[in-house]
């Protein structure tokens, strides 16, 4: 199984290390998002002496230790990919397989079709009780099909 990001049209070896070079950047910065998630409830809690429920706080530790640990990992994944030419090499023919790519796709059409439909009876069930979080994730979704309409006609331009 591939990733959702793990596609890039690379001819060489070098083209495809920018690739690489850049996924390591993501994951520094998803990283310190991990961090961040971890630091704001414990100086919250700390500092500002803010009542957090324990349900919540520890969420936010678990979501932020989780992001932290796979971001380090896939950073040395990456790593160790950029020190050995046959695997990168490997991975390049692989990230460029026309079938593998339309699997990709298919994938998350189906699951963007999906995030829609839950997102939908969500939204339609917590307006019954909260109307701030009605309007919050109502226009999540209209944010979600604009960037869709606006992807769409960019890559119609651009292709």
């Amino acid at each position: 199984m591939r990733g959702i990001f793990c596609y890039a049209v690379a001819n060489t070896n070098e083209e495809y290390r920018k690739v690489v070079k850049n996924r390591m950047t993501l994951f520094v910065l998803m990283a310190l998002a991990g961090a961040l998630a971890i630091a704001a409830p414990l100086l919250l809690d700390h500092f500002w002496k803010n009542d957090i429920k324990e349900g919540l706080f520890d969420i936010y530790i678990g979501f932020g230790s989780g992001l932290l640990a796979i971001s380090v990992i896939f950073w040395f994944m990456h790593w160790r990919l950029l020190r050995n030419e046959n695997k990168l090499k490997e991975e390049r023919i692989k990230s460029n397989d026309e079938r593998l790519v339309e699997i990709g796709n298919r994938s998350l059409r189906f699951a963007s079709n999906m995030m829609i439909a839950s997102m939908y009876i969500t939204t339609l069930i917590v307006g019954l009780y909260n109307t701030i979080l009605f309007i919050i994730l109502l226009i999540n979704m209209c944010v979600l099909l604009l960037a869709y309409a606006g992807a769409y006609r960019y890559y119609l331009r651009k292709m």
